[in-house]
């Protein structure tokens, strides 16, 4: 589909072009059982095709004399014509042209190593490569683009010929590793039909065929999690898991967290011997049986699809999991913050020292990851494998400090003597939720990739998104990096948006490329690379949608729509596409920025307030006494009353936060079982400087079970006007009733908090 970076022309056998239109055209590929990907590739070459000729290419078994054949795969007509695809490398693959005035006929040979099998090969991690090179015929000669699958997202140009040159293109991908995903939210019911599918996984799988991602896979992803310890060792070796402050192991996870305390190891204990043995019987062939290690899901070792069972993966599960036996913390250096580099390093060095000592062939993987992240003293055997976890396409490369963001990744591919790769970060989790926020940004992505091609092998990039459409340019800019990293980023973007929009290129572009500004320059402008991913310190929900997509900004680009839909022709379909779009993008984050933009207006506020149909009142801050408010920690002051009037009291309830941990005011208030309950409250704050990510005040009702405060929630910080805010519960049918609290919290901040009409009552 791209031309590749290592794409090279040889000299041709005989000189003259082959020219296909719809009368002489075909297509040549073996039908056997064995032939999934072959298949495949005449199938989406003769639709294709027939779209550019306007008429049906056939697909035949073998060439038919007088006719101009593309001959698909390795077979005997391709080996005759000189293409060995087994001297070819894995992704590789050869557009060979042979005139009618040679002995071999007019031919266009497309081939590269494909996984022998079925359908079935067209799933998971299987070599595909004469697909890939099908792809490239498309793009480079047929001008067709695929931005996703249907006629919304793919270009495909009329013609009565299309004339390929004599010679031959043999096209390498400039990255190994290309892979993106895995949640990224919902495909829009439009796109889908325009593509002829209902399913969104099936969509998804097409798109990814066509962008032409990875066929192996490096496996590196808390492999020890898959060696099962836990099952195996608890018992009879309690020693093997990290030991906690009070002096005992801790072998399985801790409540209430158990992502980051599951099954974490004392990196000093006699675990690694184990590892040790469990790597050498996988790389030697041995079933996980052998080693005693129960299978979940069908696995047995830490392994990954496609792998070739040549790497084994030896990372830590997630979380850090510190050991406070006195051995770990002899060997911790916790003046710095990746505190188990040397420790943990050490362990999987000796590892590969042993694996290499009994003349093990294959590697282990590891991830420099928190909290053993740098780059240790001493050597990395060849041996080892090191994927660097880094945050990726956001990263800003103008930082405060001056540092450059990329400078770990050039540390451990000096220290390999070789090229690592990349686990990144482009997601919207945690506090990046951000739902109906576009996090469009294909010039970040597409220029991270390119500026490190010096030192890694491609990158995995976790883009969860809460709607696919978000990505679908950041994944094709991606996929045109990782197979051609001198790619002219730019020329492809403009010509993504003359070919998708016509003649409103130009409002599209400014659209699309004012999403990126405010995504990456003012959302994600104070995101860093913290101990567990990417640590955002987002904007305030005042800045957010008061500032960053004020009612001026969204009417801007309202205005940007109405121009592009007017500047193409009604029905067309580049018309349709940006309905689409404008449904899919625009028209969510309106809404989202709706109640936003009513709740600074305080007067239509409290009419609405007033409009509310009128509910049992379980409490009301009347402006008078604060006696039966409890605050914590001690040294917190007390509330009061604010000397300016509010939108609706003369004395609104007033917090002054000092800066600790977690400060909370509360009130017992008596709620019942099964019943629906909204809070309700003016809301301005003055001065609330925070400095992390969680940092915020918050007004709630708590009880066991209510909501929690924090990802994707309203961000209260800073100095804003006042703000009308509603939640709305509905407590359990078995609340506790001596738990039920109103309560006001400050969490990292420092500044104060005014709260005006505080009422709490039951929803009829």
């Amino acid at each position: 589909m791209f031309l590749g970076a290592t794409a090279a022309m040889f000299a041709a056998t005989a000189s003259a072009d082959v020219a296909l239109s719809r009368d002489n055209a075909e297509i040549v590929a073996l039908d056997s059982a064995e032939s999934g990907v072959v298949q495949f590739a005449a199938q989406e070459l003769s639709d294709f095709l027939g779209q550019v000729f306007g008429a049906k290419v056939p697909v035949v078994n073998a060439p038919t004399k007088g006719k101009a054949s593309i001959v698909l795969g390795s077979n005997d007509w391709s080996r005759a014509a000189g293409i060995d695809t087994a001297a070819l490398a894995r992704d590789e693959f050869v557009i060979r042209v042979v005139d009618a005035g040679s002995s071999v006929g007019g031919k266009v040979y497309i081939a590269g190593r494909d996984a022998p099998g079925g359908a079935s090969m067209l799933k998971g991690k299987h070599e595909r490569a004469t697909l890939f090179g099908v792809y490239e015929f498309l793009y480079r000669y047929a001008g067709v683009r695929m931005y996703f699958p249907g006629e919304l997202g793919t270009i495909v140009p009329t013609a009565d010929a299309v004339r390929v040159p004599a010679g031959e293109v043999r096209v390498k991908s400039s990255y190994a590793v290309r892979r993106y995903g895995p949640k990224d939210g919902t495909v829009p019911a439009a796109v889908l039909a325009a593509a002829g599918l209902k399913d969104a996984d099936e969509f998804k799988r097409l798109n990814k065929l066509r962008q032409r991602l990875e066929t192996a896979k490096i496996p590196c992803c808390h492999g020890q999690l898959y060696s099962r310890f836990y099952k195996r060792f608890a018992k009879t070796h309690p020693e093997y898991f990290v030991m906690g402050k009070d002096g005992k192991r801790h072998p399985t996870e801790a409540v209430g967290r158990p992502l980051y305390n599951k099954e974490h190891v004392c990196h000093s204990s006699g675990i690694w011997d184990e590892i040790y043995l469990d790597a050498k019987a996988y790389l030697t062939g041995q079933p996980p049986e052998v080693r005693k290690i129960p299978k979940a899901n069908g696995k047995g070792y830490s392994r990954g699809p496609g792998s070739d069972d040549l790497y084994y993966d030896v990372m830590p599960h997630d979380g850090g999991g510190e050991c406070y036996c006195p051995a770990c913390q002899a060997r911790y250096d916790h003046s710095k913050r990746n505190y188990a580099t040397e420790l943990l390093w050490s362990n999987t060095v000796s590892v590969a020292k042993r694996l290499k000592a009994d003349g093990v062939k294959g590697y282990i993987t590891q991830m420099a990851y928190h909290p053993y992240a740098d780059v240790p003293s001493f050597d990395i055997p060849d041996n080892v494998l090191v994927m660097v976890a880094q945050q990726g396409p956001w990263a800003r490369t103008n930082r405060a400090d001056g540092k450059d963001p990329d400078e770990l990744v050039k540390q451990w591919a000096g220290k390999t003597g070789g090229k690592v790769w990349l686990w990144t970060y482009p997601d919207k989790i945690f506090e990046r939720t951000c739902p109906d926020i576009p996090q469009m940004s294909p010039k970040a992505w597409g220029g991270y990739f390119k500026r490190l091609s010096k030192w890694i092998i491609g990158g995995f990039a976790e883009s969860e998104s809460d709607r696919w459409i978000y990505n679908y340019l950041n994944y094709y800019i991606y996929s045109r990096v990782c197979w051609d990293v001198n790619v002219d980023l730019d020329a492809v973007l403009d010509e993504h948006y003359r070919l998708m929009f016509g003649p409103a290129a130009g409002q599209m572009k400014s659209f699309f490329e004012g999403l990126e500004r405010k995504w990456c320059d003012e959302l994600m402008a104070k995101t860093t690379l913290g101990p567990k991913g990417p640590k955002s310190i987002m904007p305030g929900y005042y800045e957010l949608w008061g500032k960053i997509y004020s009612p001026e900004v969204l009417a801007g680009y309202a205005k940007l729509f109405d121009s592009a839909a007017a500047a193409v022709r009604p029905g067309s379909v580049e018309a349709r596409r940006i309905a689409m779009f404008r449904s899919e993008m625009l028209e969510p984050l309106v809404a989202a920025a709706k109640d936003a933009h009513e709740s600074f207006d305080v007067e239509k506020c409290k009419a609405r307030r007033q409009a509310q149909k009128a509910g049992k009142v379980v409490f009301a801050d009347d402006g008078g006494d604060l006696s039966k408010w409890t605050s914590w920690p001690k040294a917190a002051p007390a509330p009061s009353r604010a000397a300016e009037k509010g939108p609706l009291s003369d004395a609104p309830l007033m917090l002054t936060a000092y800066g600790t941990d977690v400060q909370k005011t509360w009130i017992n208030v008596n709620l019942k079982p099964s019943t629906k309950y909204r809070l309700s409250y003016f809301l301005r704050l003055e001065d609330l400087k925070t400095t992390e990510t969680w940092s915020r005040f918050s007004c709630r009702l708590k009880y066991e079970g209510a909501p929690r405060v924090g990802r994707g929630a309203p961000r209260f910080i800073e100095t804003t006007g006042w703000i009308y805010v509603v939640r709305e519960y509905e407590t359990p049918k078995d609340l506790k009733l001596d738990s039920c609290v109103l309560e006001c919290s400050f969490l990292d901040a420092k500044g104060r908090a005014l709260v005006d009409g505080l009422r709490l009552e039951e929803i009829p």
